[in-house]
């Protein structure tokens, strides 16, 4: 995933229908796109200077957030990308911790892997005929 990136109005869309083009030029003719950015594209967050600007000219619109809570526009943009970013910041230590474990299985598995070497090498003679077998334990 690219890292989390803030779109500011001067900042260009480097990917999609608008490539080339800012994002002011983006919010004045395509409002739906830049929202439907935000909202499926885990990487774009809104930029201070959208969310001044944007937010501004809706006053004080309050607006509903998932986890019920309500509060203005402004507050709510803030908010999306705080929560973008959290959400982001647990995927990225819960992949770690898969990394991890996965490495700590490998290390055992190989640990274990040169134990029962030793072990067959430690009683065997030398020809691969077992001097001891710890089954007869």
């Amino acid at each position: 995933m690219p890292e989390q990136r803030h779109y500011s109005l001067s900042d260009q869309f480097d990917f999609g229908k608008h490539k080339g083009k800012t994002v002011d030029e983006v919010l004045s003719i395509d409002k739906r796109y830049f929202s439907w950015c935000h909202k499926n594209i885990e990487y774009f967050l809104i930029g201070d200077d959208v969310i001044d600007k944007y937010s501004g000219k809706l006053g004080d619109t309050t607006v509903k957030a998932a986890n019920g809570q309500t509060m203005t526009f402004k507050e709510f943009l803030v908010y999306w990308n705080k929560t973008k970013i959290e959400k982001a910041d647990k995927r990225y230590e819960s992949t770690l911790e898969r990394e991890r474990r996965r490495e700590a299985e490998q290390d055992y598995t190989a640990e274990r892997r040169e134990l029962e070497q030793l072990k067959r090498d430690a009683f065997s003679d030398g020809d691969g005929t077992e001097l001891w077998s710890f089954e007869n334990e």
